[in-house]
C-alpha cells in the first residue's frame, strides 16, 4: 500500500467520490490508523465560510456570514462617531453654504429624505442635499418610458428634467451625499461597510 511505503499518517479525501468509494477509502485508511480529513469541493461559497458540526450523528458542513468580534464593532462604531462628527464640525461652513445654494437655486428644502433599508433589513431615512425639483417623484410615471432601463424595475434617464442645474454638480462631485454624516452618526449607516 502507498500508506505504508510513504509511512502516511494523514489521509484527505477530495473530489466526487461514490459513498462506495469512499466507505473503501475511508476503511482502508482506519485500519492503517490513519486520521482522515475531507475536503469540499470549495472553501468559500457566495462570501460564506464553512465550519465543520456534528448534529444528529452525522457531519456537517455549515455555512455562515463572517461577522465581526465585539471588539471590532465598538471599534468600527468609535470610528463611525470620530469621523462623522469631526467631519460634521469641520464641514460645517460648507454644508450651511450647499444647504443655501440649493434653496437660492429651487424653490423647496435643502435637504432629501429617502427611505432605504439598512441593516437586518431596517428601515432608515437616508439624508442628502435635494438635488432635484421639488416633488420630483410625483413625476416618476410620466418618465418612466424614457428610462434608458427595459426592466420597469429600475429607473434612470439620461437628462432627466427633475435635476436642477446646482443638483447636477452636487451629484458630479458627490457633495449631496455630505449629509450622510447625520445618519451615521445615528447609527443608521457606516462610514466603512454597507449601511
Amino acid at each position: 500500500f502507498v500508506i505504508d511505503e510513504r509511512n502516511v499518517d494523514t489521509v484527505l479525501i477530495a473530489g466526487p467520490l461514490s459513498d462506495k468509494h469512499f466507505g473503501l477509502v475511508a476503511d482502508l485508511a482506519l485500519l492503517c490508523g490513519c486520521r482522515i480529513l475531507a475536503a469540499s469541493r470549495t472553501h468559500r461559497v457566495g462570501g460564506v465560510e464553512p465550519r465543520g458540526v456534528w448534529e444528529s450523528g452525522r457531519p456537517l458542513v455549515e455555512l455562515t456570514a463572517p461577522a465581526l468580534r465585539a471588539w471590532q464593532l465598538a471599534v468600527k462604531r468609535a470610528m463611525d462617531v470620530t469621523v462623522s462628527a469631526v467631519g460634521l464640525v469641520v464641514l460645517s461652513p460648507l454644508l450651511v453654504a450647499l444647504a443655501v445654494i440649493v434653496r437660492l437655486d429651487s424653490k423647496g428644502p435643502a435637504l432629501f429624505l429617502q427611505t432605504r433599508i439598512g441593516k437586518a433589513g431596517r428601515p432608515f431615512k437616508i439624508l442628502k442635499f435635494r438635488s432635484m425639483i421639488p416633488r420630483a417623484e410625483e413625476q416618476l410615471e410620466t418618465l418612466r418610458e424614457t428610462s434608458v432601463y427595459s426592466d420597469a424595475r429600475l429607473f434612470k434617464v439620461r437628462d432627466d428634467p427633475r435635476v436642477t442645474r446646482v443638483g447636477a454638480w452636487l451629484r458630479g462631485t458627490s457633495l449631496d451625499e455630505l449629509p450622510q454624516l447625520i445618519n451615521v452618526l445615528l447609527r443608521s449607516m457606516s462610514v466603512v461597510g454597507p449601511r
